[in-house]
């Protein structure tokens, strides 16, 4: 349980906001991820918390039977028939418009957050220090003094620092 919180909390510390992108980074590696978490988390509450799929029915049913007939509908894959048009006795009709993809959706939307965050985490892996071993040159500590400088207000103060860097 330990090694899963520490590898939880050394990801979300790779994700943190640092200084080493702009907006659009941001948006992309980080707002973007969290609302695709958001949405598949809304649709695994319905699907696996509550009434994944309803299908048609016959009203003459149990409540047994039309738990039953929902729970293969879930399994199986179903397909699309318009509400007034009756329903197709062959089955490669049936086949044509199959969907089969609802199940999958909570699984590829945590997939696409995961990609929009692998580009910042390679680039924050490679850019960590940079340079030969001897001469390296820690991007992050660049990027801070970058910020002391601009926070800076006096122009003798900025020389100063600039000249310590």
């Amino acid at each position: 349980m330990f090694f899963h919180a520490t590898l939880a909390r050394s990801f979300i510390n790779a994700l943190s906001l640092r200084g080493d992108d702009d907006v659009i980074d941001r948006l992309n590696y980080y707002y973007t991820p969290i609302m695709l978490c958001i949405a598949c988390l809304i649709i695994s509450a319905k699907q696996y918390g509550g009434t994944p799929i309803e299908c048609w029915v016959n009203p003459h049913s149990r409540e047994s039977m039309e738990e039953y007939i929902e729970s293969y509908c879930w399994i199986q894959n179903t397909y699309w028939v318009p509400m007034y048009e009756n329903i197709p006795d062959d089955h490669t009709a049936r086949e044509e418009k199959q969907i089969g993809y609802y199940q999958w959706v909570p699984f590829i939307l945590i997939a696409e957050a995961l990609m929009f965050c692998l580009p910042c985490i390679f680039w924050r892996l490679l850019s960590w220090q940079s340079g030969k071993p001897r001469f390296r040159l820690n991007i992050q500590h660049l990027i801070n003094a970058a910020c002391d400088i601009n926070a800076v207000v006096d122009p003798m103060d900025r020389q100063k620092v600039t000249n310590i860097y």
